[in-house]
């Protein structure tokens, strides 16, 4: 969402415009405005930008994906198929473990012993 400004200025009475707030108070609000509205801009620019890299600068019409840090560009249908073929995987290597009896932690997913303790300790 922009950064919107509401405030009632005035009002119609009898087909006539009468406004209810001093004049300084009209440049204070035309201030706060107009920073909005830069705010904005810059907020539309970002999320040009973004839209942009998401897109690879217009590379196949945002048809195709990227392939891991690779830069190399794959359909929509190849994605699909990779991406089934390594769940697949996964699923294989999961149930194995399960059958085996073990489950290998990657070292991201063990827990540091001393942090524990620590919290204990709190």
């Amino acid at each position: 969402m922009g950064l919107g400004l509401e405030s009632v200025v005035g009002y119609e009475k009898d087909g006539k415009d009468v406004c209810m707030v001093p004049e300084w108070q009209l440049r204070n609000l035309v201030v706060v405005a107009n920073g909005r509205f830069v705010e904005n801009k810059k907020r539309i620019e970002r999320f040009r930008e973004l839209v942009r890299s998401s897109m690879g600068e217009g590379i196949g019409g945002g048809k195709e994906k990227r392939v891991g840090d690779s830069g190399v560009w794959e359909s929509k249908e190849e994605r699909r198929e990779r991406k089934r073929a390594e769940g697949l995987r996964r699923a294989r290597e999961t149930k194995e473990n399960e059958i085996n009896g073990s489950i290998e932690l990657k070292d991201e997913e063990i827990p540091d012993v001393g942090a524990l303790a620590l919290e204990q300790n709190l």
